[in-house]
């Protein structure tokens, strides 16, 4: 008998699955393209409360999410194996890049070079058949997904339309720092923000054209993201480098 097809409200966004009975209880599944196995077994939480997460069409799951019904991130994927890979979050403004998708393969290839699984805001079912600000909220609820099921964070802290780093970059840290996640970033200029900017700095006044002064304590970055976080000057790939090293050592 062919197995039906369902939606699943499952780290944070809509997934679709299938539903089989196994001698460890009831699953709910997914196949990867790689052919890994995701599940989400019955049995793991109160029986009648999983059919709250599965739905029998796309956009019945969509609106459980926007309209805050359940909790977007309260079921995760168990991987299928016996010894799982680390999870990294790439965190970064590569998502607004016109190649995303070739950007998104590189780095999840880069990611297993090393051992790793790379996690990219991009696994779930499409959301085109929403407005904007729906696709918005989805899109929300999906990165904060991957970031709670993630192990790591590593983030492009690179300028972004200015001086500063991707604001929505910099919250994903934020929120990574709290739910206690290992974070690692990576830059392409390690001199200290006051070296980056001193050539717009007024030499009688000690201000910056903005007016302010820039915060001097020899970092690259500001330092609630310096000190809490592993930066390495360099690409992605050195920035993975340096974190597989430091996890030989643990």
């Amino acid at each position: 008998m062919e197995e039906i097809e369902y939606y699943i409200v499952v780290n944070g966004g809509v997934s679709k699955c299938k539903r089989s009975v196994t001698e460890e209880g009831v699953q709910f599944y997914k196949v990867s393209p790689k052919g890994k196995k995701y599940v989400v077994y019955e049995d793991d939480i109160h029986h009648p409360f999983i059919h709250n997460f599965i739905f029998k069409n796309k956009e019945d799951a969509q609106k459980s999410i926007i309209n805050n019904t359940i909790s977007p991130t309260f079921l995760k994927w168990k991987e299928d194996q016996t010894k799982p890979s680390l999870k990294i979050y790439l965190a970064g403004f590569h998502v607004f890049h016109p190649d995303s998708l070739i950007i998104r393969t590189r780095m999840i290839n880069l990611c297993e070079k090393y051992g790793y699984r790379g996690l990219y805001p991009s696994d779930n079912e499409t959301i085109d058949n929403l407005q904007k600000e729906k696709q918005a909220t989805m899109i929300f609820y999906s990165n904060e997904g991957l970031i709670r099921e993630c192990d790591i964070i590593v983030a492009n802290l690179n300028p972004f339309r200015g001086n500063e780093p991707d604001s929505g970059t910099v919250f994903e840290c934020g929120l990574g720092y709290g739910l206690g996640k290992k974070l690692y970033g990576y830059i392409d200029n390690g001199q200290s923000m006051k070296e980056r900017l001193i050539v717009d700095v007024d030499k009688k006044t000690g201000l910056y054209k903005d007016g302010m002064f820039i915060e001097d304590f020899n970092l690259p970055l500001n330092l609630m993201l310096a000190i809490p976080m592993t930066i390495v000057v360099g690409s992605l790939e050195d920035c993975l480098k340096k974190l597989a090293e430091d996890n030989s050592m643990c």
